[in-house]
């Protein structure tokens, strides 16, 4: 009788089922955290470094695919409308999604702020050229539009939401391994030669009296070697 006891054996699966699910699901956590930083850093990094061009003006942008937004000083003295600007975009054709946007966005460049006025969509990314012609003297600036950069992570933060629950249910598991993996704080049962014990337990696995901290099976009347 030297095998283990079945509740062993079934400890050390949930034990590798924990693990190997906590491992699946915090590399699917890691993975997704880096798409999405890297849409929100961007969007933050095109606030805080994009040049402020000077109406009118003609210039080539680098710009990713995706929703973008033509912030306008609040100093000017007129807004800007999407009739006076043109967008082309790598190929040389003209963007037809230019429209006014809805004013929510602001831009803080030192003491001058920028409101969002005209909003359009990149198609492919490229080098774009920007043109706006009116009115004279408006200071403007290009940047990604945050609510494009949320539906762009949303996919990632699903991804990244499974893959924390994928890592939680590892953990479960294994604490659930560990548990079943404990040794039974059942007192031992003594048992002298040629007696009957007055109430001897039920055949099954039991911590071995003689050898602490292994199992020995015990047939109802007495235990097997």
């Amino acid at each position: 009788m030297s095998s283990p006891p079945a509740p062993n054996r079934q400890a050390r699966r949930l034990k590798q089922a924990g693990v190997l699910a906590l491992v699946i699901g915090l590399l699917i956590a890691g993975a997704s955290a880096v798409p999405i930083g890297r849409v929100f850093s961007e969007a933050i990094i095109d606030d805080v470094s994009n040049p402020v061009y000077t109406a009118p003006f003609d210039e080539l942008v680098t710009l990713d695919a995706g929703g973008y937004l033509l912030y306008e000083s609040e100093e000017a003295n007129e807004e800007v409308s999407p009739d006076a600007v043109r967008v082309l975009d790598p190929t040389g054709s003209q963007v037809a999604d230019v429209r006014r946007s809805n004013g929510n966005n602001t831009v803080v460049r030192g003491s001058e702020q920028f409101v969002d006025v005209v909003q359009f969509t990149a198609p492919r990314s490229g080098r774009y050229r920007i043109d706006v012609i009116y009115p004279p003297q408006a200071r403007l600036l290009v940047a990604r539009d945050p609510v494009d950069a949320i539906t762009r992570a949303a996919r990632w933060f699903t991804a990244g939401g499974i893959g924390l629950l994928v890592a939680v249910l590892g953990f479960v598991l294994l604490l659930v391994g560990f548990s079943r993996n404990r040794p039974s704080r059942r007192a031992p049962v003594l048992v002298h030669f040629g007696q009957q014990p007055w109430a001897a337990p039920p055949p099954g696995w039991y911590p071995d009296p003689q050898r602490p901290g292994g199992w020995r099976y015990w047939d109802g009347y007495r235990w097997q070697p």
